[in-house]
């Protein structure tokens, strides 16, 4: 199957925006959208995002709103407070792993969106009720892998590569931009991606008749993936092809 990143790589929706706008260098936007953003439907979450939005800049009042849950802006506010306008100071302040995190969440973002150009005949199989045994001609137009977009990637003139540079291009960065030179020690030299992962050891479990009559049947899956794969990715794409 396509080995896309998973949703949870992209966290609430935020972690390749705070990202994009680390490499741009842009850390009071970066603060903005980890504070005030998130596609998660959190009844708490949203309400205290919408209270940041409206009061950006107000450290104390939106701090005082924050949920418990929300560490990662707990940390970043309490900073805030301290030093109003040290924005950088507020995301060093976050562990370097998650502000890494978001920065690979951009390039995740460019490498969806990359290998969802070129995915050949995909919407066939989609049509599918099932996986066909032969399905190697569905990703004909495919290569093996692709680029992680980096400050040391070379992209060509492939459908992929095009995808990436307009990207880029639309977000007013290059691939240089990932040597993150206001926060160098995020720097990303980039790396390379299969295209497709395979499933081994697959098995479906039989659903329970009874569950079934009543309209809550559910399977379980058994498998192994390689590293770097998301099982979250298969399940969607099985559901997807049904």
């Amino acid at each position: 199957y396509l080995n896309y990143f998973g949703e949870q790589r992209f966290g609430g929706g935020n972690s390749a925006l705070v990202g994009r706008e680390i490499i741009r260098g842009y850390f009071r936007d970066a603060v903005y959208y980890l504070l005030t953003y998130s596609e998660k439907k959190n009844k708490e979450a949203s309400k205290f995002r919408q209270f940041a939005k409206k009061n950006f800049g107000v450290w104390d009042k939106i701090l005082e709103r924050c949920p418990k849950f929300l560490g990662i802006e707990t940390t970043a506010l309490q900073h805030l407070i301290n030093a109003p306008n040290d924005f950088a100071g507020a995301l060093r302040k976050l562990p370097k792993p998650i502000r890494r995190m978001y920065v690979h969440a951009y390039q995740s973002y460019l490498w969806n969106a990359g290998l969802a150009s070129v995915k050949g005949n995909q919407r066939k199989l989609q049509k599918q009720f099932s996986w066909p045994r032969k399905s190697r001609w569905i990703f004909s137009g495919l290569k093996k892998a692709y680029l992680i977009p980096g400050y040391k990637t070379k992209l060509g003139k492939d459908k992929f590569s095009k995808k990436i540079k307009e990207l880029l291009e639309k977000d007013n960065l290059a691939l240089d931009s990932f040597k993150c030179e206001r926060m160098p020690e995020l720097a990303s030299e980039g790396a390379s991606r299969p295209a497709l992962v395979k499933a081994k050891h697959f098995e479906i479990g039989e659903p329970d008749k009874d569950e079934l009559n009543k309209g809550k049947s559910k399977l379980v899956l058994k498998f192994e993936l390689p590293k770097g794969a998301y099982a979250t990715e298969l399940v969607r794409q099985l559901i997807l092809c049904h």
